[in-house]
């Protein structure tokens, strides 16, 4: 996708920590609410998961914009092949790093999902 940069922030609005991404130096929407679309915090988020709800953020992207979704688990076929329908180009990536609560390694995933370009 590009050089990525993560910064942590913090959001006023949300009254917590936030993480910003630039890919390329263009900034990025990000989201790390649930683990994964399958083991949700709380049933409310499962329309973001949903057909739909990825309509309505693509929708919000510009073009070529890029979404990134952090999961503390695999995100699942399923949804990755929703991903695939809606955006013109995802991608999945493993994260493997040193758990500093838990002192020892953990995977997890970024799943960028980029909107078509203007034409």
């Amino acid at each position: 996708m590009g050089t990525v940069v993560l910064r942590k922030r913090w959001s006023l609005a949300l009254e917590r920590d936030v993480f910003e991404m630039t890919v390329d130096g263009k900034l990025m929407m990000s989201n790390a609410v649930d683990d994964s679309p399958d083991l949700l915090w709380h049933s409310s988020h499962a329309a973001f998961y949903e057909p739909t709800g990825l309509e309505t953020l693509r929708k919000h992207l510009r073009p070529g914009g890029v979404f990134a979704l952090w999961c503390a688990t695999h995100p699942g076929e399923a949804f990755l092949a929703l991903a695939e329908s809606g955006f013109a180009r995802t991608e999945l990536a493993a994260i493997d790093f040193e758990n500093p609560c838990l002192r020892q390694p953990e995977t997890n995933y970024i799943l960028w999902a980029q909107a078509n370009r203007a034409s």
